[in-house]
């Protein structure tokens, strides 16, 4: 998946969660959880991205 779909999908992620969030209690720890999954991903994703753009050595 190209990295022009893949980013926002990992922040879609991110809100998927606290949208519904205040309609239920039990969905904060849902979007707790998303919320820390789709920013690990992210950095990752974007670490990787980094890396393989880079030169060698660098």
């Amino acid at each position: 998946m190209p990295v022009m779909a893949r980013w926002p999908l990992w922040g879609l992620g991110m809100l998927a969660g606290w949208t519904l969030a205040p309609e239920f209690a039990p969905m904060v720890l849902a979007a707790q959880f998303l919320a820390g999954v789709g920013q690990g991903a992210l950095e990752g994703d974007m670490d990787t991205q980094i890396a393989a753009d880079a030169p060698p050595g660098r």
